[in-house]
């Protein structure tokens, strides 16, 4: 604090006049009277102690400056003491005049220029007993008027008023971008500046002020969308950018107007772009032009807005956007100006005049002399919709499929008095299994030790729950974001709405997003709120490339790892929404596992209601151990129901019950199962969910088993009698199998299993295409 009030009286000096030799650098209390004085901003005031007291044979009153640099930090100043020399800043502030420093051992400089060398003056504050920088006021008043928060007037011998000085002007707007480049059109909404050769379209724009001077060097924050995919080459002012990228058909950079306050951003691309400048230090002020790139064989179609608010009753002009399609260029190379053009849309949206009144979904309209034909669009419903646009003579047989014509563009109409996304209480996490009617606030929002290989791929589903329940479309929007740890890539498994019950399947990604390790994954309801439609970064899924659109019942999704080049034997995905979050720790194997050696026994007998441990090594084509991993084993529906795998590694195959209880659930060796209760059959219907040693989903062929460190599995078999959750209830099913089970596999495996287990009447041919070795037999009795 000390040294800081020493700063501050040097820098007073510094913005004075310069400071005659005959100033003392110290003053006795016997030389000095001590008065009241006060700084006065705004109307609020605050007082401090200073004194008057002979400079250069006259007496002067002094100020203490730091309350003096106190109320400039209050006006946006910033001021800095280094020990000898005070820095004060404010780049909305210059000094007036030529500065004379003159000669001192303390500078004050003002924006990085020296303005006056002094000496200063300090002396004991009667209050804080603290050593302090004090100044005449007359130097005080020169520093405050080369600032511009005072005048000579604005002190009356006790009280200095202060105020902030004015601001400069603010940059108020840019010129409409003009088009330099283009063979077509003139860079607006309803006339996108054409390229029809290849050659780069540049739109330049001039950044003003209030007064209308152009704002040189100044910073412009300046955005390019087109398709995701369709990356352009860009300039700024002659010079290439490498822009920032956001998946989602964004390319985003910063660049500073020329001496002319000029800034021309050059494009060559592919399709269709929008140009978007906005002033870095005022982002409300923007301007935009449209540029589209036209091939030799089909027309561009360019929206002036790709994601407009809907329209209401009570302004229903909101969600009109005009969509202008750009034919073609004839045979010749010549525009085809006048030409027949037939527009189609989607949903419920329809074409308007610009006044708002309804035509239909389907139009005509005639090119201009550029070779453009515009229409309007509204809707008063949030959904995404499809125009589609070509020429009338070729456009006849796609009439009512817009996404069949040779130009399509989407518009997302969003509702802006609805919540972008719902708030969650909890994301639900199950590994293996979908599990929506399960989850709630309370259930587990994490899962470790899921394993993950080539051959085998595991999904954890995550679940939305709000307030009590798990969300449905009539809820609004989910958003979740992604990300995987070490660089692996995300896989998704949605819910296929085709069927009552959660089916999941995997999703077609495109290109750009099917290798991501973060992404933003959006459930959007349709205009029925009775399916999601599902977005990732943006892009809406699709059931394959060129096919239609993903819809889904709920906004549970499964998601698998698939490790990279850099990833290691471990990732950790984050889901997160809004403050809800869950996580998934996957871990991953090098080696592919084949088939198995070293069962044993190899041969045994099992009593009823007995059970055998079978232990086998599981190894990779090399014959080396497939360790921490998970291997398929295959059943078959000719074995007996009464034959179980009741535990694997010595664990028993059990979950609990979620009211405390505890449910078995075995895996039968015939993939159904039999129990009896009194008089009736049942098969399991439930799911073993063991994670990171045992999963079955019920009617499968086949189950995975985690080997050990050892790259060993044991099963634990039981012949009859094994408890199993059927009919609300653990029942024991029948005492004897009565057959005899053998298990066979395959060196030369190329697909899985990696053990086979067959029964009495499987044909041996049906196995490994019958090149499989028989590695088991047990007799149950």
């Amino acid at each position: 604090m000390k040294r800081a009030i020493t700063g501050i009286a040097a820098a007073s000096m510094a913005l004075g006049m310069m400071v005659p030799a005959a100033f003392a650098a110290t003053t006795s209390s016997n030389s000095m009277k001590w008065e009241q004085q006060y700084i006065s901003i705004s109307g609020q005031q605050t007082g401090f102690k200073g004194f008057a007291a002979n400079y250069a044979g006259s007496p002067t009153t002094f100020m203490p400056i730091w309350y003096v640099d106190h109320a400039l930090q209050a006006m946006g100043f910033t001021v800095s003491w280094t020990g000898n020399d005070l820095l004060i800043n404010n780049s909305n502030v210059n000094y007036k005049g030529t500065p004379q420093p003159g000669s001192g051992p303390n500078g004050i400089y003002l924006n990085g220029v020296l303005v006056q060398n002094t000496t200063v003056k300090k002396a004991v504050d009667p209050a804080s007993k603290v050593e302090t920088t004090y100044m005449p006021i007359y130097f005080v008043l020169k520093v405050l008027q080369d600032v511009g928060v005072a005048q000579t007037n604005d002190w009356n011998g006790s009280t200095l008023v202060m105020t902030a000085p004015t601001p400069p002007s603010v940059t108020t707007g840019f010129s409409t971008p003009m088009a330099s480049g283009e063979q077509l059109g003139s860079g607006t909404s309803t006339s996108p500046a054409v390229s029809s050769n290849g050659g780069a379209l540049t739109l330049t724009t001039t950044l003003s002020n209030s007064n209308g001077a152009a704002q040189a060097n100044t910073a412009v924050n300046v955005t390019v969308s087109g398709t995701a995919g369709n990356t352009p080459v860009i300039e700024a002012n002659g010079s290439y950018v490498t822009p920032n990228y956001d998946n989602n058909g964004d390319w985003t950079f910063t660049a500073n107007t020329n001496s002319s306050g000029q800034l021309a951003v050059s494009v060559v691309g592919t399709g269709s772009y929008s140009v978007t400048f906005a002033d870095a230090n005022n982002t409300s002020v923007k301007t935009e032009g449209y540029l589209s790139f036209l091939n030799s064989t089909s027309g561009l179609l360019t929206a002036a807005n790709g994601s407009p608010d809907i329209s209401t009753v009570s302004n229903g002009t909101t969600g009109i956007t005009a969509v202008t399609y750009t034919l073609p260029l004839n045979s010749s190379g010549a525009v085809q100006a006048n030409t027949q053009v037939s527009f189609n849309v989607t949903g419920n949206a329809n074409f308007v005049t610009q006044s708002g009144q309804t035509v239909g979904q389907s139009v005509y309209a005639y090119s201009n002399s550029q070779g453009q034909a515009t229409v309007y669009v509204n809707d008063f419903t949030a959904q995404n919709v499809t125009v589609g646009a070509e020429i009338a003579s070729n456009g006849t047989a796609n009439a009512g499929s817009p996404d069949k014509y040779t130009a399509t563009t989407t518009l997302d109409y969003t509702d802006p008095n609805v919540s972008t996304s719902q708030s969650l209480n909890n994301i639900a996490a199950f590994a293996f299994s979908d599990s929506t009617s399960a989850a709630s606030t309370s259930s587990p929002s994490s899962v470790a030790g899921v394993p993950e290989n080539g051959t085998v791929t595991n999904n954890v589903y995550f679940v939305p729950v709000g307030s009590s329940s798990v969300l449905t479309p009539a809820d609004g929007t989910v958003t979740y974001d992604l990300n995987a740890t070490n660089g692996a890539t995300i896989g998704l498994y949605l819910n296929n709405a085709s069927v009552k019950l959660p089916s999941f399947t995997s999703q077609y990604l495109q290109s750009s997003i099917s290798s991501d390790s973060s992404m933003t994954l959006q459930f959007v309801p349709d205009s029925t709120n009775s399916y999601y439609n599902v977005y990732v970064n943006g892009v809406e899924l699709l059931t394959k490339a060129g096919g239609s659109a993903v819809q889904v019942s709920n906004a549970e999704f499964g998601a698998n790892l698939t490790a990279g080049s850099n990833t290691g034997s471990s990732s950790t995905l984050t889901v997160k929404s809004g403050s809800a979050s869950a996580q998934a720790s996957y871990t991953f194997s090098g080696s592919t596992p084949i088939y198995v050696s070293n069962v044993s026994p190899a041969v045994s007998t099992l009593g009823a209601d007995n059970t055998e441990n079978v232990t086998f090594q599981v190894d990779d084509s090399q014959g080396n151990p497939v360790k921490n991993q998970q291997v398929e084993i295959g059943l078959d529906s000719n074995l007996s129901g009464n034959l179980w795998v009741v535990a694997v590694n010595g664990t028993q195959l059990t979950q609990a019950s979620g009211n405390g209880g505890t449910w078995y659930t075995p895996i039968p060796l015939n993939g159904k199962g039999t129990v009896t209760v009194g008089q009736t059959v049942y098969n399991p219907s439930y799911n073993t969910l063991v994670p990171g040693t045992a999963t079955w989903q019920s009617g499968n062929n086949y189950f995975t088993a985690t080997t050990d460190s050892n790259g060993d599995v044991t099963l634990t078999i039981q012949n009859g009698g094994a408890f199993a959750y059927v009919n609300s209830g653990n029942n024991a099913s029948a005492l004897s199998a009565g057959q005899t089970v053998t298990a066979y596999t395959y060196s030369n495996n190329s697909s899985s299993p990696a053990i086979q287990f067959v029964g009495p009447s499987t044909p041996l041919s049906s196995v490994y295409g019958g090149n499989g070795t028989q590695v088991l037999s047990i007799d149950a009795k």
